[in-house]
């Protein structure tokens, strides 16, 4: 009788670890990955200052529901693509406050890898230049701009900036 109360505590034991790690396997599948992250729609743009295209300037989509804001620099045409999460990925879907803010050319270390500022040498002086667009549009409060990024699309906007 000894060795039958034995076996049946052994079994049981046995039955209880296999429902217990069964259980944890099931609650790994469903998974705890956190929130999903919102749906995001494709945004690409110029930006012009007074019908001329506006370079090295950094857009900002900011979702008026909150989150995260999306991001892109301008090229010499005054183009640009949204980034939220992943590259080119673009804007979270929704009406979004705009802001422009001129942020420059690169430097020359980032231009020319063989200039002497990417080795470490001081860089020259740079006049301070004004910045070529007014800088009521790099706040939010003040810029103006507002889009609606819209999921099926298109999102090809043109952010005409003025005095």
């Amino acid at each position: 009788m000894r060795n039958e109360n034995a076996t049946r505590r052994g079994q049981t034991v046995v039955h209880s670890l296999l429902r217990l790690c069964a259980t944890a396997i099931l609650a790994g599948m469903v998974g705890c990955g956190g929130p999903s992250r919102p749906d995001t729609a494709p945004v690409s743009g110029t930006v012009t200052y007074n019908g001329k295209p506006v370079a090295n300037a950094t857009v900002m989509f900011t979702p008026k529901s909150g989150g995260a804001s999306a991001t892109g620099k301008t090229d010499e045409n005054g183009k640009f693509t949204l980034t939220t999460f992943e590259l080119g990925d673009g804007a979270i879907v929704g009406e979004h406050i705009v802001t422009v803010t001129y942020t420059g050319p690169e430097s020359a270390a980032a231009e020319n890898p063989e200039s002497p500022e990417a080795y470490g040498a001081p860089p020259e002086k740079a006049q301070e230049e004004k910045p070529p667009i007014p800088t009521k549009y790099a706040n939010p409060k003040t810029s103006g701009l507002t889009f609606e990024v819209k999921a099926g699309g298109p999102n090809e906007f043109t952010i005409e900036l003025t005095d």
